[in-house]
């Protein structure tokens, strides 16, 4: 397997089919516990087993080895793209808002980090890479409406809030992710953010939510997905892409967040999906290729090959 086809092909695939299954884990999920009680739940467990393998490999001195600066940024990172992003987004629904409606305004964050990529980093975006952001939206707009009804959704105040702040997580993350990932050993900088995640919704959640788990099988199943395929899987496949690549390209790959999880729906809760909704995600793949067609090679590029190994490590 040649390094380009698993840098372009296997590991941004293997991302967006983990990243979208969490959806499914949490349609389980939430059934049988309070939602950000889950998601303490999780942040703890992924410390206690992300934290046991680093110890087991690199030794204590691993721990002291990150200057309290990075880990200050790795913390901050950590709030932005778990407890921001994925807090807002169940506080969002939690008040009501529509999981399409939801899908559709975090479905932004390529658009808003393109264009703050394009400010802060001086990243080039092509005229190409312009049409096939407008082209995903287009797609994911259609995808979303066909499947969810936007138009007849009333979205509160308390909603709207917690989204736009899901919104600026995850897209503040990924920029800032890609100043301050590039030093550090990968796995050593996510432990650090989960540290951060795990404090997070643990405040958050006690101090707004009354713990109540119903011990069940679908309950461990999905919250061991969530752990071990989302967390120890695609947020490291995430962190990365950060690192390889260009913050535009990589947040691209979220347009098809919402239409590869509209076809496990359908897998897993045979909830139908429309002609217009299959013309939608094929804008959305276009979109995303115009995005992601590699414009040459970047100065002082880093292999995959070197870039895996800081992952093993």
């Amino acid at each position: 397997m040649s390094e380009s086809v698993l840098h372009r092909f296997i590991i941004p695939s293997a991302f967006i089919l983990l990243w979208s299954s969490a959806f499914i884990a949490t349609k389980y999920g939430v059934l049988y516990a309070p939602p950000l009680a889950i998601l303490a739940v999780r942040m703890v467990l992924v410390v206690i087993f992300l934290g046991g393998w680093l110890l087991w490999r690199h030794g204590v001195s691993a721990f002291g080895a990150m200057s309290l600066t990075a880990a200050g940024g790795q913390m901050f990172v950590g709030l932005l793209i778990h407890v921001c992003y994925l807090g807002g987004v169940f506080f969002a629904i939690d008040r009501g808002m529509d999981v399409g409606v939801a899908a559709l305004i975090v479905g932004l964050q390529p658009i808003l980090t393109a264009w703050l990529a394009a400010w802060l980093f001086r990243e080039r975006l092509t005229l190409v890479a312009i049409i096939g952001l407008c082209l995903g939206l287009v797609g994911l707009y259609v995808v979303v409406e066909s499947r969810f009804g936007v138009g007849a959704q009333e979205i509160s105040t308390a909603g709207m809030a917690a989204i736009v702040i899901a919104l600026v997580g995850i897209s503040s993350a990924t920029l800032l992710q890609k100043r301050l990932g590039k030093q550090g050993l990968m796995l050593m900088n996510t432990w650090v953010q989960y540290v951060a995640a795990a404090l997070g919704f643990l405040s958050v959640s006690l101090l707004t939510e009354t713990w109540h788990f119903d011990l069940q099988l679908p309950l461990f199943a999905a919250l061991g997905w969530m752990v071990f395929a989302i967390s120890l899987g695609a947020i490291p496949l995430l962190m990365l892409m950060i690192r390889a690549g260009e913050a535009t390209r990589v947040s691209s790959l979220f347009y098809l967040v919402t239409p590869v999880t509209a076809l496990l729906a359908w897998l897993f809760f045979d909830e139908q999906l429309s002609l217009a909704s299959w013309l939608g995600m094929g804008l959305v793949v276009i979109g995303v290729a115009l995005v992601v067609t590699p414009k040459g090679p970047q100065p002082g590029s880093v292999g995959l090959v070197e870039r895996l190994k800081l992952y093993r490590h």
